[in-house]
C-alpha cells in the first residue's frame, strides 16, 4: 500500500511538467554505462546509476531538472529502486521506481521498467547534481532534461501549526486572518509529511522602544536539529494591527520558503534569542 501511494504521488508529479515545455537533454559527466532503451523504432540513450557509479553532471540555474528513470531489472528484482538526487550541498531528494516492466520499451532485447518522471528546481548558480540509488546492488537507468518553461500553477493553502504560544487575529483594512505567535523559547511547530514546499510569513513585534525598523533572525529546526537561519529586516506597519494586542504594532510581513524532504518530519520556527520579544507566523503549503 505504501508503494502504491508513492506511485500515485509520482504520477501527479509527471502531470505537473508543463506540456510543450522547451527543454534540452543533459549529458552526464560520469555514469555507470550507456543504456539504450528501444521504444518502437526509436532508440534513446539512458545512463545507468549504481551506488559505486552514480550519474553526475553540472547544471546552471535557475532552471528545472526533469529526471526520467526506469528500473533496470523489473522481473528479476521485485523491490522498488529508490534514487537519491543530490543538488549541490542541499539535503537529497528521493524518487521511487517500481519494479514494473514497460509494455512499450525494452533494453538489450530484454525487459526494462516503466518510466517514472520527477522534476526538481535548480537554484541560481552552478550546481553539481548526483543521482545514486540508496541501496547497493540496485540500478536504474536515467535520462535527464533541463528546461526554463512556465511552471505549473501552484496553489498555496493555509496550514495550521500544532504548537504555538498564542493564536492572534491580524487585521489589514477589512480583511482578517489568523497568525501564530512565537518567541525564542516557544516555537511554532508543525508535523509535515514531505516532500512539501512551505511558505512562512513572519511579522516581528514593535513595542514602544523598538523604533521604526528592526532586524531579527528566524531559526528553523527540522526534527529538533538546526536546519535554516534566516536574517530578516522589517519596518513597523502603519496599516496592519493585532485586535487582540492593541499595544503591539506588527512589523511588515517578511516571508521565506522551505523545501521539506521526503518522510515524516517536525518543523519548528522560533526566534534566535538575541533580544527580540516575539513575532508571529502565517504558514502556507503547496496544495498537492
Amino acid at each position: 500500500m505504501r508503494w502504491r501511494w508513492l506511485w500515485v504521488v509520482v504520477a501527479l508529479m509527471v502531470c505537473a511538467w508543463p506540456a510543450g515545455a522547451e527543454s534540452e537533454r543533459v549529458k552526464a559527466s560520469a555514469h555507470g554505462g550507456i543504456v539504450k532503451v528501444q521504444i518502437g523504432k526509436d532508440s534513446r540513450v539512458y545512463y545507468q546509476a549504481t551506488v559505486l557509479k552514480p550519474v553526475e553532471m553540472t547544471v546552471t540555474g535557475p532552471t528545472r531538472l526533469r529526471v526520467m528513470a526506469r528500473h533496470m531489472a523489473p522481473e528479476a528484482d521485485p523491490n522498488p529502486v529508490v534514487l537519491q538526487v543530490f543538488i549541490g550541498n542541499a539535503p537529497p531528494k528521493t524518487m521511487s521506481i517500481r519494479a514494473v516492466s514497460s509494455r512499450t520499451a525494452s533494453a538489450a532485447g530484454g525487459p526494462v521498467g516503466a518510466r517514472v518522471d520527477r522534476s526538481f528546481n535548480i537554484p541560481e548558480g552552478r550546481h553539481r547534481v548526483r543521482i545514486v540509488p540508496m541501496e547497493a546492488g540496485t540500478a536504474a537507468a536515467v535520462r535527464i532534461y533541463r528546461g526554463t518553461a512556465k511552471k505549473a500553477k501552484v496553489t498555496w493553502v493555509p496550514f495550521a501549526p500544532m504548537n504555538y504560544e498564542k493564536a492572534l487575529r491580524v487585521r489589514s483594512g477589512d480583511t482578517e486572518s489568523t497568525c501564530y505567535r512565537f518567541t525564542a523559547a516557544k516555537a511554532v511547530e508543525m508535523p509535515i509529511i514531505g516532500p512539501l514546499r512551505m511558505r512562512v510569513s513572519t511579522r516581528v513585534d514593535f513595542g514602544m522602544t523598538n523604533g521604526t525598523t528592526q532586524s531579527y533572525v528566524v531559526k528553523v529546526l527540522l526534527d529538533g536539529k538546526p536546519w535554516r537561519s534566516i536574517p530578516l529586516k522589517a519596518r513597523a506597519s502603519h496599516t496592519v494591527t493585532y485586535p487582540d494586542l492593541p499595544d503591539v504594532t506588527p512589523g511588515g510581513a517578511r516571508s521565506f520558503e522551505l523545501e521539506v524532504p521526503a518522510g515524516r518530519h517536525r518543523v519548528s520556527v522560533l526566534l534566535n534569542g538575541t533580544g527580540e520579544g516575539a513575532a508571529t507566523a502565517a504558514v502556507r503549503v503547496v496544495r498537492r
